[in-house]
Parts: C-alpha cells; structure tokens; sequence
C-alpha cells in the first residue's frame, strides 16, 4: 500500500513539474512572438472653439464640434527630466452648428422655406505631432507629473459636409463628401499639463479653415481645441 502511495505522489509531483516547466516555455515564446512597442499610443478627446467666424455664426454647436485624435508617439530622453516626443498620426474634426444657417449661401437652390435643423463639416487630417515634456519627477518615474509644449503639421485627407433641414413637413438631408475649399495644410501650437497617462491639452491652429474656395471667402477663420488625453497603451 505504502509502495502504490509513494509511486502515485512521485507520478503526480513528475506531472506538476512537468506542467509548470510547460507553461514557463509557453510564457517565454509569448514574450518572444510579441515584444513591446518602441513607443505609446495616445488618444486626445476635445471640443474646437472657433474665432473670426462671422456673426451668423454664432449658433454654434459644442457636441457638433468635436476632435478625437489617435497618435503613435516615441519618446526620446534629452536628460534625466526631458523628453522629446515626435509622432504620427490622425486627427479627425468636426465644426457644427445649431441650425446650419452658415452653410445656407453654399446651395443655390436654397429658399425661405427651408429650416434648417443642423450643420456640419468634418475635416480629417493625416497630422505629425511633436513635443518637448518636462517630467518632474523624472522619465523613469511612470506616474510623474509633466508639462509639455510642442506643435503639429498636419494635411486633410477627407472632408464632408452634412445640412439636415426641415422643407414642406419633411426632414431633408444634404452630404457631400470631398474638396469644400478648406485649406489642405494646417500648422499649430500645443501644450499639456498631466499626471502619468492623463493630461490636459490646449491645441491652437493658425492656418484659416477656409480658403478663397471656399464658401466664406474673406472669412479668416480658425479654431482651437481644449480637451483631455490619456496615454502609454
């Protein structure tokens, strides 16, 4: 009895040791097939505020004028506090308005009997960020808090425009979809205040939105975007 207990336990301890010894090589080859990113992907989330727009456009639209930007970002160490940090990615805006009268003149069929219920343009852009934080705490310190100022190019690589309106008893809707006469290059400043992996950003672009193209020539347009990011995916 004693001779089937010992085989039985020594049988059991082979299987387990042979088992943990499987799952440590199982783990290195994981670790090996998916090594870390040279880098972090950050994702910005605000809202654009516009200047110089004319006076009718004042019913401006805060849900409606949205940006949602997705960046792949690689860090460089300059010193023990101070990083530069170049990416890429895309940067996907939206302009909006209470009832879309700004984009009524652009339609030459338009009358007095539409009513206009919303109005939209969407503006996405190929964009290049880049930024020199200032961790407190130092780069190694994950949670440390930062500062950071920088600035970004970016060039438009799809544009919309969307009008809902009310005519006869019905909604009706307009969309068109490429060049609405907006500027194709667009240059701007940023600066960002955090803790770890969130952060606060202000976005300020000085390239007009339209050009003499467009729709509201003379109109010398641009916008910012107040927000919040979170970072190191």
């Amino acid at each position: 009895m004693k001779n089937r207990i010992t085989v039985i336990l020594g049988a059991l301890t082979l299987l387990l040791t042979l088992h943990i010894e499987a799952n440590a090589q199982l783990s290195e080859e994981v670790t090996k097939k998916t090594p870390e990113l040279p880098g972090e992907l950050m994702v910005d989330f605000g809202f654009n505020l516009m200047t110089g727009k004319p006076g009718y456009w004042s019913d401006t639209h805060w849900w409606r004028s949205k940006s949602v930007a997705i960046y792949f970002v690689k860090p460089f160490e300059l010193s023990k506090k101070i990083e530069f940090r170049p990416g890429i990615g895309v940067s996907l805006d939206k302009l909006g308005s209470k009832n879309g009268d700004f984009l009524g003149d652009k339609y030459e069929d338009v009358d007095d009997d539409w009513s206009y219920t919303k109005a939209q343009y969407s503006l996405n852009y190929a964009e290049i960020p880049m930024e020199f934080r200032f961790n407190i705490t130092g780069n190694d310190h994950k949670a440390s808090p930062f500062i950071s100022v920088g600035g970004m190019a970016g060039i438009i690589f799809d544009q919309k425009t969307k009008v809902k309106y009310d005519l006869d008893g019905k909604t009706r809707k307009i969309k068109e979809k490429g060049d609405q006469g907006t500027s194709k290059l667009r240059l701007g400043a940023q600066a960002r205040i955090g803790w770890g992996s969130f952060s606060i950003f202000y976005k300020q672009y000085f390239t007009p939105v339209f050009t003499s193209r467009g729709p509201l020539d003379g109109e010398d347009i641009t916008y910012s975007t107040i927000g919040v990011s979170i970072s190191g995916f």
